[in-house]
């Protein structure tokens, strides 16, 4: 690209787009630029990845930087630029981006007292693992920081050769959360995308920066036990903008030098961590980085722009905040497109003619292959009558083997405890999180479906065994919804488990594919805790089931093609059975359908049955279904829409905004009026958006940052501008369809909201009721009111003596409440009766 004919401000403008140093005269802006296009094509069209890491980190890079450069890059990473040496800033960056210990880890400068060491963990139950897994003989001393937020687990233990004395603590998640600078009014959308985003604390009320600067202090070593994945790594360094400045810092002045990271899956393989331990991970911080950035800057524009614009257009109407993802769009896309399916089916419909015939103790049913219509079918019918016998022509039998399952991960999970056991995505990660930081399964986000070489399975075989002595008819929870609404009878597998089955075998470890991060999730072995809630036991009971079931003996089983004749008519029957059930005694669903009305073996080449009896069968087409969650989730998957860790976040959050709802039998995804809407506007304004690629790129470019794949500030400018130049088509058309949503939202609590459609709060709190209520009416809308005032969902109000209420979230007045609750069905979920509740006694 030819840059001479540029001025100044706009050499500089795009060199910092960029995240380079905007430093130098004319001729020396120019060179950057073009040396930047030589190394990345990507600066004049479409991103191009290169196949090598790019220069984010190259040491070499940062050595023939000048100091502006060196501090530019260092503001660009969002990391402390003080000091004037060049070694300084140079051995800042290469500390932060290096992931490999250089060397042995030395700590002969701290001289005979024991090490200070500091650990920290992402939640305080793995805290308490940990500790109890690294003390081994040694006592563990609990206490708790000054505000009780976060407990403190003392304990001593020789680290790499030299005794230490540990405080190990954690965070509650992420320590800050990004969002706009005080300057970003909140009627400002498209500017979001060049607004600066600041840090805050994340649960301001614990304290956590306070509380871990004041737990590290003094310490001479830093070891992180957050998550392995991105987020886990980002609040990894988290941590260290708490710590870095109260520990001791090591003679070369770095403090990075004495942070390490443990890289583990389960509490159990804490050991083996400690003594293998890396540097955190600077790459995948940055990744975590951009992908918060980006989220926050098109969710929150999009978001915007349609809120107030409905609100402007519907004043009358109730309309809570419509949030816009990059990701829920494309989820929600994929159940209207099913919607529209079932909407467009029209049913067809196919005559075949049924034959009976006597075996003697058995009757079976052979049918013919499909009659173009009634007319045809009359003809062979009547051809058929005058038929006595039905002639055996081929029979053909056919053994099958059916494979044990791979090794379980993520989305896998997902996907069965949805389809089998009819628990959410979201509650199944809840508890799967909740297992693993108890102990009792490995790290529940990964892709991998390879078990690893060192898995130890006489060892969990023989723990397990010991508490899972009814398996597989376990008592853990209620029984096990299956594909259809019908429920998997585990009576059918009665006889006690066999434990010899489970062998190890080297096919096993061979199936499925390593991802290269986590090992797939499995039961650690650890005795199972009694304060399991029902959902957490069947989670932990579906991966204890997949992990043996993998282990197991295929299934073995025959089929068997009969072919038949009768008045030159072609009849097939196909009878199916099992040999061996194999795994499927412990994963019931998955055993192959059998045909129980007649067994293989009985019919041979020639024989002539008797008929008994002929009809004509009318079949309907089949019908679409909606979308169920599992087929969400492996359409999600497919496409690359979220990862294995935020697809059930995008999947809760369209259920959240009712843009869908879930039918709790059949866990299928029903679109509303407001959901089918949305999609219809995104279809004309911003197809892009609602299409599975640009997230898939997005997704792509955020992971080749953490893979060092891509430049941090060229791959986030790059996907950003993407999103801008779509907000803009949205911002030039969405309002040519906001007519269309007029029927999607309830009218508005009066008194509510102000004419500019946002919440009025001084008139919504304080407005006194009509005095021509009744005492009573009166008391509960200020019940209501009040409950409102505290950030709850009730909105009660009475027009012309008429109440339009909402879902009530608490009781708005107890004794109303105790007076009307004998008068509404027990088995009604607790907030519709909250509601039939209120509503009854108004009226």
């Amino acid at each position: 690209m030819d840059y001479m004919n540029w001025k100044v401000t706009d050499l500089k403008d795009k060199l910092r787009e960029l995240g380079q140093p905007v430093s130098g005269k004319k001729a020396e802006l120019i060179d950057r630029l073009q040396s930047i296009n030589l190394q990345h094509p990507s600066c004049s069209g479409r991103l191009v990845i290169d196949a090598k890491p790019s220069s984010s980190r190259a040491s070499s890079g940062f050595d023939s930087m000048t100091i502006p450069q060196l501090k530019a890059e260092l503001t660009k990473y969002k990391l402390p630029v003080s000091g004037k040496r060049k070694e300084e800033l140079v051995q800042r960056l290469e500390s932060y981006f290096e992931c490999q210990l250089t060397g042995p880890i030395d700590f002969d400068f701290i001289g005979r007292r024991p090490i200070e060491l500091l650990m920290v963990a992402e939640k305080p139950s793995m805290a308490q693992e940990l500790s109890h897994m690294l003390a081994q003989s040694s006592r563990v001393n609990r206490s708790s920081c000054s505000n009780d937020a976060i407990p403190v687990f003392r304990f001593s233990m020789m680290f790499h050769g030299y005794p230490a004395n540990v405080r190990m603590t954690s965070t509650l998640g992420h320590i800050y959360k990004q969002e706009f600078g005080p300057e970003v009014t909140r009627n400002q959308t498209e500017e979001l995308f060049e607004a600066d985003v600041i840090n805050t604390e994340a649960n301001p009320e614990k304290r956590i920066p306070k509380m871990l600067a004041e737990i590290g202090k003094g310490s001479d070593a830093l070891i992180l036990w957050l998550d392995c994945d991105l987020e886990g790594e980002a609040i990894c360094f988290e941590v260290i903008d708490c710590v870095k400045n109260v520990m001791i810092k090591p003679p070369s002045g770095n403090v990075m030098d004495v942070i390490y990271r443990a890289k583990f899956s389960s509490s159990d393989e804490a050991t083996t961590a400690i003594n293998n331990l890396v540097k955190p991970n600077f790459r995948y911080h940055l990744a975590a980085l951009a992908k918060h950035d980006l989220d926050l800057r098109v969710g929150v524009s999009f978001s915007r722009y349609q809120t107030s614009l409905l609100r402007r257009a519907f004043p009358d109407r109730n309309i809570d905040h419509l949030s816009f993802g990059p990701c829920q769009s494309p989820c929600l896309h994929f159940c209207v497109k099913q919607h529209e399916k079932l909407e467009a089916y029209v049913p067809t419909y196919t005559c075949h003619i049924v034959i009976a015939l006597d075996l003697g103790r058995y009757e079976l049913e052979i049918t013919s292959d499909p009659i173009k219509n009634q007319q045809e079918a009359d003809k062979i019918y009547q051809k058929l009558k005058a038929e006595q016998r039905c002639k055996v022509v081929s029979v053909e039998r056919t053994t099958h083997v059916k494979e044990p399952p791979k090794a379980l991960n993520t989305v896998e999970l997902l996907k069965d405890a949805s389809k089998q056991y009819g628990i959410g995505p979201s509650e199944t990660m809840s508890a799967a999180e909740y297992l693993y930081t108890s102990g009792l399964i490995s790290y529940p986000r990964t892709e991998t479906t390879r078990y690893p070489k060192n898995l130890n399975l006489q060892d969990k075989k023989n723990k397990l065994r010991r508490m899972l002595p009814s398996f597989p008819a376990t008592q853990s929870g209620p029984a096990l919804p299956a594909i259809g609404g019908r429920r998997v009878q585990m009576d059918d597998f009665e006889e006690p488990m066999d434990w010899e089955t489970i062998v190890e075998k080297e096919e096993v470890y061979e199936r499925g594919d390593d991802k290269g991060d986590h090992p797939p999730i499995i039961p650690t072995g650890k005795a199972v805790i009694r304060t399991l809630n029902s959902v957490q036991k069947l989670v932990y009971e579906l991966v204890c089931r997949r992990f043996f079931a993998s282990f197991m003996p295929e299934q073995r089983y025959h089929s068997e093609v009969t072919v038949f004749s009768a008045a030159d008519v072609t009849f097939k029957r196909k009878i199916q059975e099992i040999d061996d059930y194999g795994f499927a005694k412990l994963l019931p669903w998955e055993k192959a359908p059998l045909t129980r009305d007649v067994p293989t073996g009985i019919l041979s080449n020639g024989s002539q049955i008797k008929i008994k009896s002929i009809k004509i069968s009318k079949t309907k087409s089949t019908s679409p279904t909606l979308l169920s969650e599992y087929e969400l989730i492996d359409k999600m998957e497919k496409h690359s829409i979220g990862t294995d860790a935020s697809i059930p976040s995008h999947i809760a959050n369209i259920q959240r905004r009712n843009y869908i709802t879930v039918n709790e039998e059949t866990r299928t995804l029903v679109p509303t009026k407001l959901g089918l809407q949305l999609i219809k506007a995104y279809r004309e304004c911003i197809p892009k958006l609602v299409e599975t690629s640009l997230r898939a790129d997005f997704e792509k470019q955020i992971m080749n940052i953490a893979k060092g794949e891509s430049e941090f500030e060229q791959a986030r400018r790059f996907i950003l501008d993407a999103f801008k130049e779509q907000f803009k088509i949205f911002r030039n058309n969405f309002h040519k369809f906001t007519i269309n949503f007029e029927g999607c939202f309830e009218m508005k609590v009066e008194g509510t909201y102000g004419r500019n459609g946002y919440r009025n709060n001084q008139n919504s709190y304080n407005q006194q009721p009509s005095s021509s209520l009744s005492v009573d009416k009166r008391k509960i809308i200020h019940a209501s009111r009040q409950i409102t005032d505290q950030k709850t969902r009730v909105e009660v109000a009475v027009k012309s003596n008429k109440p339009v209420s909402q879902y009530a979230q608490h009781k708005p007045f107890p004794a109303v409440y105790d007076r009307c609750e004998q008068q509404v069905a027990p088995k009604v979920s607790p907030v519709k009766r909250r509601y039939v509740i209120l509503k009854t006694y108004l009226e």
